[in-house]
């Protein structure tokens, strides 16, 4: 009987341990992010801390699936002020509206699979900004995405992206060549204007409309595409060089 009381007593001590370890890091949770709490899962609302580099949004809150940014990281009593690289979770499925905004220390970024919209302005102002991964399930980059994010130097566009928004990568200034992906119908208005570095943009047949000024003061860009496509004919209506592949 004294040794099944032993036994009794450290399974007791683990679980009360194990529930102590549970309850801490919920509390860590709950005093780093303010979220809302629906059926489907949580959504973060705001980042609340000011001193870290790094971050690792949680998989889980409260037991429930992180699964919406609709918040704000980086603006002003939003926190994050020193972000330099943002991990998220492979169930987030939306990302709102200037969700990164400004967070103008943030160097690296890497979209989960799953996330079909990058709403507008979400990496608005990331001056530092230099790397971003996009998830294949990606279909829309929406308006003033990467507005001013001054160091993004290359950027691998997925096959099933459909849609590049106005203003997407304007001011982008250390871009130099962009592949658009044969999926794409569509860039919007001023969509790489004032790319000043811009050299070279490869555009498909598949691209049936381009926005005013799409590359207006990007002074040094050339237009690869098909003969007979929309983008030559853009090409020649605006001015722009353009060789045909």
């Amino acid at each position: 009987m004294k040794k099944i009381s032993i036994v009794m007593n450290i399974i007791l001590i683990s679980i009360l341990f194990i529930l102590t370890l549970y309850i801490v890091n919920e509390y860590n949770k709950m005093q780093t992010y303010l979220f809302n709490v629906n059926r489907r899962g949580v959504t973060i609302t705001k980042y609340l801390k000011e001193d870290k580099e790094e971050i690792i949004v949680p998989h889980y809150i409260l037991g429930k699936p992180v699964y919406s940014l609709e918040g704000t990281f980086c603006t002003t009593g939003g926190g994050g002020a020193r972000l330099k690289k943002i991990i998220l979770p492979e169930g987030i499925k939306d990302i709102g509206i200037t969700t990164f905004s400004s967070c103008i220390s943030l160097e690296e970024m890497n979209i989960p699979e799953g996330v079909t919209i990058l709403e507008e302005s979400s990496f608005m102002r990331c001056s530092n900004l230099e790397r971003v991964e996009l998830p294949s399930t990606l279909k829309i980059i929406g308006k003033s995405t990467f507005f001013e994010c001054y160091k993004l130097k290359t950027i691998n566009l997925p096959s099933s992206l459909e849609v590049i928004g106005e203003e997407a990568f304007e001011r982008c200034r250390s871009l130099k060549e962009i592949i658009i992906p044969e999926s794409v119908k569509e860039i919007g208005e001023n969509a790489f204007r004032e790319c000043e570095n811009l050299e070279k943009v490869k555009i498909p047949a598949s691209v049936e409309k381009i926005g005013e000024n799409a590359f207006l003061g990007s002074e040094k860009v050339e237009i690869i595409t098909p003969k007979n496509s929309y983008a030559e004919k853009y090409a020649k209506e605006n001015n722009i060089p353009y060789q045909n592949e």
